[in-house]
């Protein structure tokens, strides 16, 4: 595991890991095969290993350049106050939702994707109130939705163990 670490060159580490595969083959039967895959599955999650870089977060300015990309074409009738509502408000709400909080603590990124979805909807419903315009986009366009779904996702979600 040092080696893996320290950034050893696969060199080094295939004559290394051969030998293991040899052991696991010779010694283990199917049962304790099956049994050590769990409990390495298990030891990855626990400890982080073999996990994809998290993506960096876009600049404020990036997101409204594609904001203003998708939406340039719909005649927002206070575009300040949507693009704050888009980068600040709905953001920061869905963040705040309880069963999102619970799955991008306990969950993978798939099943945060799913509770980021739900609170995002619920959210919008709660826009609905203040604001139709950008309800009705929400609802009625989907290029506008995708966007504003996967925009908000990047801005709330983090991996467990991992703050912003």
């Amino acid at each position: 595991m040092a080696l893996y670490l320290g950034g050893a060159e696969p060199d080094t580490l295939d004559p290394i890991l051969v030998a293991c595969m040899a052991d696991y083959r010779e010694h283990l039967d199917e049962d304790g095969q099956v049994a050590f895959k769990g409990r390495a599955k298990a030891f990855l999650r626990a400890n982080g290993f073999a996990r994809e870089p998290e993506p960096e977060l876009d600049l404020l300015s990036n997101i409204l350049e594609t904001f203003n990309d998708q939406s340039g074409d719909i005649p927002w009738s206070d575009a300040d106050r949507v693009h704050r509502l888009i980068t600040e408000d709905i953001p920061s709400r869905v963040a705040a939702d309880t069963a999102y909080q619970n799955a991008r603590r306990n969950s993978d990124r798939q099943n945060a994707r799913i509770e980021h979805d739900k609170a995002l909807t619920r959210v919008m419903t709660a826009v609905l109130k203040d604001d139709t315009e950008l309800f009705k986009q929400f609802m009625d366009n989907e290029s506008f939705k995708r966007w504003l779904t996967d925009t908000v996702f990047g801005l709330t979600y983090e991996p467990a163990g991992q703050t912003r």
